[in-house]
């Protein structure tokens, strides 16, 4: 039988030469039309979290906030996702995606 971190490794390394040849040509594209958000959104594809975070900060939304809160969540810095979902239902307290967020973060940590 395969050794799985064997598979595991190849796996990634697909998905590595995927972002490479795939996705970042696609954000170079997307990054040129000047829209934060669509770049924001490649970047995150192409697991670019710091540049996302960075592109959706230029964008003054909620919509934009609750991506910064996802990417957070995805980096595991879990205080910071917490405090971005509560500003995000602060300023829009019926915000589906950010009560599930921050539910889905409550449970995670086990508050």
């Amino acid at each position: 039988s395969l050794d799985s971190s064997y598979v595991a490794s190849q796996l990634n390394t697909a998905i590595d030469n995927y972002i490479l040849t795939d996705l970042n040509p696609i954000v170079d594209r997307v990054k040129k039309t000047g829209d934060h958000n669509k770049t924001g959104v490649a970047l995150v594809r192409a697991k670019r979290y710091k540049e996302a975070k960075a592109e959706f900060s230029k964008v003054n939304s909620i919509a934009a906030l609750n991506n910064i809160a996802n990417i957070y969540t995805i980096e595991q810095d879990y205080d910071n996702a917490m405090k971005t979902y509560q500003k995000v239902l602060a300023a829009d307290p019926e915000n589906k995606n950010a009560q599930t967020g921050l539910e889905n973060l409550k449970n995670k940590l086990g508050l």
